[in-house]
């Protein structure tokens, strides 16, 4: 049971920033002092993980102290502190909630400047989701604006890059896989155990904006749960499924 835990720890948490990525000159502080951010478990039904790391200006925060929490129409909905992951500062962040579909903001408490910021980045409340990798970590980017959500902007399509739910979930021997993307770019579309082994690449080229279903059929894979991750030029997006025999 332990090493099943620490698998899914392994697969909970989001992306790593890549050049660029997360960088705002401007950001300002939205508050000072240390925030008394608590949670409780029991109010709600069911959990989302998320991978994390916290960018102030571009650069990774990386003070035992720092904090990163989730909100859902203001009440905390989880609390994180970073675990060193190979030298790096790694938020796993557990998000608590009982609706599907809840927006889920995130706040971030700067130790080393005794700040607390809001970031651009949120996401909708999903039981069981698992967002990022310690090894490409989701990034939390400093702000004070409203924040952005990059899984629903856009009329038509994302702004970035959406991956739905696998159906049917668990499954035998074939499941279907949706993604959505708004711009041309290389799409990498992978699936791997939880030894983090790639066992089956379904996607890997170059595609215009649109939305694609690719079925991932298990072979000879034995039973258990594995995770599909979406690359694209902007964003990694992570989820996962359950093959039954």
């Amino acid at each position: 049971m332990r090493s099943y835990l620490t698998c899914l720890l392994f697969f909970g948490l989001a992306l790593f920033p890549r050049s660029g990525w997360g960088q705002t000159a401007a950001a300002q502080a939205c508050s000072t002092g240390a925030p008394t951010w608590s949670v409780n478990p029991a109010a709600f039904e069911s959990t989302m993980s998320v991978t994390g790391a916290f960018l102030v200006a571009g650069t990774r925060t990386s003070d035992p102290a720092d904090r990163v929490a989730a909100f859902v129409d203001g009440v905390l909905r989880g609390v994180a502190t970073p675990q060193d992951v190979n030298g790096a500062p790694v938020f796993f962040l557990t998000v608590y909630g009982s609706t599907a579909g809840e927006e889920v903001t995130f706040q971030a408490y700067d130790a080393a400047g005794d700040q607390v910021w809001t970031v651009e980045e949120t996401l909708a409340f999903e039981a069981n989701a698992i967002h990022g990798l310690p090894s490409q970590p989701m990034t939390w980017t400093a702000t004070c604006g409203d924040p952005v959500d990059v899984e629903t902007a856009g009329a038509d399509l994302p702004a970035t890059a959406i991956l739905e739910p696998a159906y049917p979930n668990p499954f035998h021997p074939q499941t279907t896989i949706r993604y959505r993307t708004k711009a041309a770019q290389p799409v990498h579309l992978a699936v791997y155990d939880l030894l983090g082994r790639e066992v089956a690449v379904l996607v890997d080229g170059v595609q215009p904006p649109g939305t694609y279903e690719v079925v991932f059929n298990a072979g000879t894979l034995p039973s258990g749960m594995y995770v599909y991750r979406l690359t694209t030029a902007a964003t990694v997006r992570t989820r996962s499924v359950t093959l039954l025999r």
